[in-house]
C-alpha cells in the first residue's frame, strides 16, 4: 500500500498541471479589444442558456441546437449544403464577439450580407483566418476576392474567441490566438440584414455572443 503522504505528493504536480492547462484554455478564448472601432451600446448578450434559440434565429440549413448551454451546429447529409444559421439583426456598423470551438469541421464562416445577396465573410479554417469579399452572383464575371489571410492553428477541441469590427468601408477580424486580418471596400458601407453562421462538417460550438453598436 502506498503511504498517504506519498499519494499527496504525487497528486500535487498533477493538480498543478491540470490547473495550468485550465488557465491556458481560458486564455485562448480570452477577451479581445477592438482595434479601430469604439464599442457603443451592447445590443446582444447571448449565453445560450435556454432550451431553444430565441427570437431572430432561423436555421436555413443543417442541424442547430443548444446543448448544455452551447450552440452546436452540424451539417445534414440530406441538405448537400453547408449548415447555415441566420441571426436576423439589422446592422450597418457593429462589433461582434463570439467564443467558438472546432470539432471535426472543415471551415466556419461569419458571413455578412447586403439586401440583395452575399457581401463578405470572415473564414476560420484549421490553419488560417481569412477575410473574403464575396462574388456578385448576378454578375457572371464576378469572383470572390481574398482580401487578407493570416496563418495559424485553431486546434480541434479548444475554445477560441473571434472579434469582428465593421465600420464604414473597413473590416477588421482578430482571434485569441493572435491572428488578424483587415480590408476595406466601398461596398461594405451598407445596411446589412443579419449575421450568418456557416459551417462545413461536424461539429461547430458557439458560446458567449455579444454585439455592440459602434460609438460615434
Amino acid at each position: 500500500m502506498i503511504p498517504t503522504a506519498m499519494i499527496y505528493k504525487l497528486r500535487k504536480p498533477l493538480v498543478a498541471a491540470l490547473a495550468l492547462a485550465s488557465i491556458s484554455i481560458s486564455l485562448g478564448a480570452g477577451e479581445l479589444t477592438p482595434t479601430f472601432a469604439e464599442r457603443g451600446k451592447l445590443v446582444v448578450d447571448e449565453s445560450f442558456d435556454g432550451a431553444k434559440l430565441g427570437k431572430g434565429w432561423a436555421a436555413a440549413k443543417g442541424d442547430w441546437q443548444i446543448k448544455e448551454g452551447v450552440l452546436t451546429g452540424a451539417e445534414k447529409q440530406a441538405d448537400k449544403h453547408a449548415a447555415v444559421l441566420n441571426f436576423q439583426r439589422p446592422n450597418t456598423d457593429s462589433i461582434i464577439s463570439i467564443r467558438f470551438k472546432l470539432e471535426g469541421i472543415e471551415t466556419f464562416n461569419l458571413s455578412f450580407n447586403h439586401a440583395k445577396g452575399h457581401l463578405f465573410r470572415v473564414i476560420v479554417g484549421p490553419d488560417r483566418l481569412v477575410l473574403q469579399k464575396n462574388k456578385n452572383k448576378k454578375d457572371p464575371k464576378s469572383k470572390p476576392i481574398r482580401m487578407a489571410t493570416a496563418e495559424g492553428v485553431f486546434k480541434k477541441g479548444c475554445w477560441f474567441r473571434l472579434l469582428v469590427e465593421v465600420k464604414g468601408d473597413k473590416v477588421v477580424a482578430q482571434t485569441s490566438n493572435n491572428l488578424r486580418v483587415s480590408g476595406s471596400h466601398s461596398d461594405f458601407a451598407t445596411k446589412k440584414p443579419n449575421y450568418r453562421f456557416v459551417m462545413k462538417g461536424q461539429h461547430l460550438l458557439i458560446d458567449d455572443l455579444k454585439i455592440w453598436e459602434v460609438a460615434d
